[in-house]
C-alpha cells in the first residue's frame, strides 16, 4: 500500500484500495476469532498459529496478465 500511495499519491482510488485492504484484514481477523471461539465451545484444543505472509514483488507484471481487465484509471495503458 505504501508503494501505491507513493507512486499515485493521495487520490480517491488509492484511498479506496487502502480502505479495501484494511477491511479484508479486519475480516480475516474476525474469522480467526470466530473459528477459535467455535473450537473452544466444542472443546477442541488449538495450537496458536502464525499466519503465513506472502511477499508480493514490486516488479511489473507481464502485460498479458492484465489483458481485458479494467484498470480504474490507475495508470494502465491497456
Amino acid at each position: 500500500m505504501t508503494s501505491l500511495a507513493s507512486r499515485y499519491g493521495d487520490s480517491p482510488a488509492t484511498r479506496r484500495i487502502v480502505n479495501d485492504a484494511e477491511r479484508l484484514l479486519n475480516d480475516i481477523d474476525r474469522l480467526d476469532i470466530d473459528a477459535e471461539e467455535l473450537e473452544l465451545v466444542r472443546g477442541v484444543s488449538r495450537h496458536p498459529h502464525v499466519a503465513e505472509r506472502i511477499a508480493i514483488p514490486d516488479t511489473q507484471y507481464d502485460t498479458e496478465f492484465w489483458r481485458g481487465v479494467d484498470d480504474e484509471g490507475l495508470g494502465g495503458t491497456h
